[in-house]
């Protein structure tokens, strides 16, 4: 099972070089993992650096 990031919906929580993430922003993208709630914050779940990781793996 792959670990998924939160990520706050229209707040910065960010690395400083991503882009604050709006709502709706992430449909249809292949690392969207859907929507859940945390500590009242609404957040995105992303696998992308899960799958970043993961395809590095394979290449070694």
């Amino acid at each position: 099972m792959s670990e998924n990031n939160l990520y706050a919906v229209d707040k910065d929580y960010c690395p400083d070089n991503d882009n604050i993430i709006m709502k709706g922003q992430c449909g249809g993208c292949e690392h969207y993992r859907g929507f859940d709630m945390y500590l009242g914050q609404p957040c995105v779940k992303c696998s992308f650096y899960t799958d970043i990781k993961n395809n590095e793996q394979t290449e070694d």
